[in-house]
């Protein structure tokens, strides 16, 4: 990383009274637990002041231009300070606008944002980074969350984060969902799911040190909860789709599971539907769907018999990629054959 400073700065004896400050960078920044190595700075420009007296850093204007991402900042940074006037702490305020990414490989497509705003703290003896609170807007995405990072030598941070999503529509959330998290659950929603709304979505995470290098995660490194409202599901290719889906998905680091508390499929009304995959990071994973269906129409009953032997010769007959019978059970008891009324 090569950086390049001016300043103008005003002393009272050894004491720094106040300065006015521009700083210039680029190269590349090492940061743990990056996929694709070093982060490719372009260019960095921050203008700024000091005020000794409230021992405060005000960025005034900052352009930021990397591989991948540009945005506009501003912000400022309060020094804290031991008895022995050694630097403890400092608290800061950042917000970013005209953020635009473009990563081929990480993000479905390149993506704007309206803004980012940070506020927390960094404690020097611990080298631990306490994020009070994360915003960030952009679209229909809405993300609040808080965390604390612990910055290790030589290996991945160790991350503590939770947070929540606003209600958001499947196919806008999977254009923010990095392609590379949970990649096996994104790409089954991006070919089955084609509508419905998911949120208030809440996420924990539980990341130890060097967690990040290592090639899967432990189940409880992460729990994503997520209502799911009015959707529709290719659940068996082939099939009617699921529609008017409503249930609640949880995704941990190995496991995907979804509770489905009602939806349709053609003249079937399902409930207590289930859906698990034990092992996301095998190979080829084995799916289980089980649920309860009801007529909820009136009318003659052959065409829905027809559906009902078509979804139960499926839902038996039907394989996992590797040939290993699919474990899926659907409960179907469709009433006695209704005939017209004679006039």
């Amino acid at each position: 990383m090569v950086v390049d400073m001016s300043a103008s700065m005003a002393f009272q004896g050894a004491n720094l009274l106040n300065a006015d400050f521009g700083i210039g960078a680029k190269g590349a920044l090492n940061i743990a637990g990056l996929a694709h190595g070093p982060l490719k700075i372009k260019n960095v420009q921050l203008t700024g002041r000091y005020d000794g007296e409230t021992d405060r850093v005000l960025i005034d204007d900052g352009e930021l231009d990397s591989d991948g991402l540009t945005a506009h900042m501003t912000g400022k940074s309060d020094l804290v300070r031991d008895g022995s006037k050694v630097l403890s702490q400092i608290k800061f305020e950042t917000s970013l606008d005209k953020v635009a990414l473009n990563m081929p490989g990480v993000l479905k497509a390149p993506l704007s944002l309206r803004s980012i705003a940070i506020r927390g703290s960094y404690l020097t003896a611990t080298r631990e980074l306490a994020i009070e609170r994360a915003e960030l807007s952009g679209g229909n995405l809405s993300i609040q969350a808080s965390a604390r990072v612990g910055i290790a030598p030589r290996q991945s941070a160790a991350i503590d984060a939770q947070g929540q999503i606003s209600n958001i529509g499947v196919r806008d959330l999977l254009n923010y969902w990095p392609v590379p998290a949970a990649a096996g659950v994104r790409s089954w929603l991006d070919r089955n799911v084609p509508a419905g709304t998911v949120g208030p979505v809440k996420f924990n995470i539980h990341l130890p040190k060097g967690m990040l290098d290592q090639p899967t995660l432990p189940d409880d490194a992460l729990n994503v909860s997520i209502p799911i409202n009015g959707a529709e599901a290719n659940y068996i290719q082939g099939l009617r789709h699921l529609t008017q889906l409503k249930g609640v998905a949880t995704l941990t680091g190995k496991t995907f599971a979804a509770d489905i508390s009602s939806a349709h499929i053609g003249p079937l009304a399902v409930s207590q539907g289930h859906v698990a995959v034990p092992d996301l990071q095998a190979s080829t994973s084995i799916g289980d769907f089980s649920a309860r269906g009801e007529w909820f129409d009136a009318g003659y009953s052959d065409p829905r018999r027809y559906e009902a032997a078509k979804l139960s010769d499926a839902l038996r007959d039907r394989h996992c990629a590797d040939e290993r019978r699919r474990q899926s059970r659907f409960g179907i008891s469709p009433p006695a054959s209704k005939e017209p009324e004679s006039r």
